[in-house]
This record gives structure tokens, sequence and C-alpha cells, in this order.
């Protein structure tokens, strides 16, 4: 009979999406085969920073059970509690210079998980590629990308990754072109 390993349970420290700690946390419970004194026990020592605080500032009787524990992290720091935050922020998110644009498609993919977490999936990717197109904080890419009508996020990151691609070719070409016209000049000062 071979040895199974233990899949060890992340930390969280009150940041970043409570809804993937916990369903990482589950997953974890379940494979170890952990009954409930031992998920309270892992919970608890998972619980770090801003999160670990709720250990000492609740009285004991409301983390003493798996449940009570896990509600009250919901209650304090679920995405549906602080969906507002999250709305603002993708609201806000403005593509960064240097930035892949992959790594803000992430984001306001992530954003609006977190934003927007009862809405249907379909209303979701139409509102986040709205939000994709202004987070580009360049007004004619925006529109270019517009033009080719995105039908969902990851339509809109291939687009705006095509278009990216395409201008930096043209780009490439223009310094190219005046680099051979000013050899040209020089040549021809150079001749007189």
């Amino acid at each position: 009979m071979r040895r199974r390993h233990r899949i060890k349970p992340r930390t969280f420290d009150g940041t970043g999406s409570f809804e993937s700690f916990w369903a990482q946390f589950e997953n974890c419970a379940s494979y170890n085969r952990r009954n409930n004194a031992d998920k309270l026990a892992h919970l608890k020592a998972s619980l770090t920073a801003d999160a670990g605080q709720v250990l000492w500032d609740m009285d004991a009787a409301s983390t003493d059970t798996i449940e009570k524990l896990m509600i009250l992290l919901r209650n304090r720091y679920s995405s549906a509690r602080q969906s507002d935050k999250y709305r603002m922020e993708v609201r806000l998110r403005r593509h960064r210079p240097g930035e892949p644009l992959s790594s803000l498609h992430q984001d306001i993919r992530r954003l609006m998980a977190l934003a927007y977490p009862t809405l249907q999936p379909d209303a979701r990717e139409s509102i986040a590629c709205d939000h994709y197109m202004d987070a580009l904080d360049d007004a004619d890419f925006g529109l270019k990308v517009r033009e080719r009508t995105p039908i969902s996020l990851d339509d809109a990151l291939r687009v705006s990754l095509q278009l990216e691609a395409w201008m930096k070719d043209v780009t490439r070409t223009r310094r190219t072109s005046l680099g051979i016209i000013w050899a040209y000049i020089n040549r021809a000062r150079d001749v007189r």
C-alpha cells in the first residue's frame, strides 16, 4: 500500500480572495481526510496577519468550531462583503507602462469575479470587456479594440495583442525607413 502525500493548505492573510482560499482549504482537507477537529486546527494555523487577528480579537466561543470560524471569516473577508471595493478597483484599473496586456487581462478577470460574484457569466464577460478596454488607457488603441467588437474578455485580449504586435511592427518599419533616409542624407552631405 502506497503512502499518500499530504497536501498542505495555503495561508490566508486577509488579502486576496477568501473564496479561492476556502476552496483550496476544503480540497486539502478532503484529500487529507481531515475530521472537523483537524480541519479547525489546520484552518487556525493557516490564518496569518490580519486574518490571524480573528483568533485573538474574538472570544474563544466564536472560533471553537470549523463552522463558526468559517462564518466569521466569510463575514469579514468574503468578496460579497467587499464587492463595492472591488467594483471601484476594477473601474479605476489602468494599464501600467511596461505591463504585459495579459497581466491586465488577468487582473480584470480577478477583480470582476470579486466585484460581481453573483452576476451571470455572460453579463460579467460583457462588463469585463468594457473595463478592459477602458483600462487600456489609450483612447485610440481602446477604440481600435472596440471596433473589432470582442465578445469576451479573452477575445478582447486576443485582439489587443494582435493590434499591439502590428503597431510594434509598424514602429520598427518606420525606424528602419528613417534610418535609411538619414544615412542617405548624411552621405549626400559628405559628397558636397
